[in-house]
Order: C-alpha cells, then sequence, then structure tokens
C-alpha cells in the first residue's frame, strides 16, 4: 500500500498536488513503514504495474489514529462503509 488517509471531510472536491490533504485529514503507515504517499517505482523496463486507488463513504467518522494500520481501517469499515469507488492506473517506467 503506497498511501493510506482516513477522515478527508465530506466537503472535499479533490487532492491538490504533491498530496496536499484537507486539514483533520490523517495519514497512516503505508506498506513502507512511512507516512505520505510513496509513489510507483516499478523497475525500469518493466510492463506498466497497476495502481489501484479505492475510495469509501462511510455513514460515520471512523476515529482512526495515526498509528492505525490497513487492517485496523478494513475493521472500522465494518457496518459504516455506504459506498466505494476504484480508479486503476498504469505507470511504466
Amino acid at each position: 500500500m503506497h498511501w493510506l488517509v482516513s477522515a478527508i471531510p465530506p466537503s472535499t472536491r479533490g487532492l491538490g498536488g504533491g498530496a496536499e490533504l484537507p486539514p483533520d485529514a490523517v495519514e497512516h503507515r503505508n506498506d513502507f513503514g512511512r507516512r505520505g504517499w510513496d509513489g510507483p517505482r516499478p523497475p525500469a523496463g518493466d510492463q506498466p504495474h497497476r495502481y489501484f486507488f479505492r475510495l469509501y463513504a462511510v455513514s460515520r467518522p471512523l476515529r482512526l489514529t495515526a498509528e492505525s494500520t490497513s487492517d485496523d481501517l478494513r475493521d472500522a469499515l465494518h457496518g459504516a462503509e455506504l459506498a466505494h469507488g476504484d480508479l486503476v492506473g498504469l505507470y511504466q517506467r
């Protein structure tokens, strides 16, 4: 997982360049052990890699801390998920 963010306000219409987050949004550790976006870096010459982005609409605040993991997020989504959307991006270098 390259980026995990929760508590994005429902009024948010987009994210600015440089992965700027709205106030109150919470970044969690990614699979590289760091907070923030760790963008795609497939090996040069590889076929395009697929990157999946998923956004959830929830019925209530999930109240996750910055130390929460992706497993914590999945657990918190039970009973709160209203909808989700997926975007798949391809990247090659």
